[in-house]
């Protein structure tokens, strides 16, 4: 993330690894969260040196063109909003090829909010909160694997006459 004054612009890297050596995963999704009011800017996906670039296409439109590229057997990507709720978003792969792994990079802006107390905060979301329930169900689940957690990096820029005059890190614990 890079923060510039009141504003931040994200890049969030997932990584999709089929362990297979002989079958293609037809299709995997995977739910998680963003900061409510963010702006989603860039969609990609790679595959060894192929780069899927995507496109802002209304809702049923775009998971058409998704459900005949991966029926025709291509890889494919899909990001989707959570009717539900508007922090809360799935990424969706179609033929993974086998062995292989796919890079999805989302980058998204917003504004950042302020805080009578605390001043301007910069969150990133790590969980889904409870309040959505157990997420959405898509047939047969697969078993996701952790490998090497989560690594966030944040740079702070800060321009001249900036009325930003500390930047620290908190970790919230909440049980809702």
């Amino acid at each position: 993330s890079t923060i510039l004054s009141t504003t931040s612009r994200t890049v969030l890297k997932q990584k999709f690894t089929n362990p297979s050596s002989t079958e293609a995963i037809k299709e995997c999704i995977y739910t998680f969260p963003l900061y409510d009011g963010v702006s989603v800017v860039s969609f990609t996906c790679r595959i060894g040196k192929k780069v899927l670039r995507g496109l802002v296409k209304e809702k049923v439109k775009a998971k058409q063109i998704f459900d005949e590229a991966v029926a025709k057997g291509e890889t494919a990507g899909l990001l989707e909003q959570a009717p539900e709720a508007s922090d809360v978003f799935s990424t969706r792969l179609g033929n993974i090829p086998a062995g292989q792994s796919v890079i999805v990079e989302i980058t998204y802006i917003g504004e950042l909010k302020h805080h009578d107390t605390d001043g301007i905060r910069f969150t990133i979301p790590t969980k889904i909160a409870p309040r959505y329930g157990s997420g959405p169900t898509h047939g047969s689940m697969l078993q996701a694997r952790e490998e090497g957690g989560i690594k966030i990096t944040v740079d702070v820029n800060m321009t001249e006459g900036s009325f930003i005059k500390a930047v620290q890190r908190s970790e919230e614990h909440t049980s809702e």
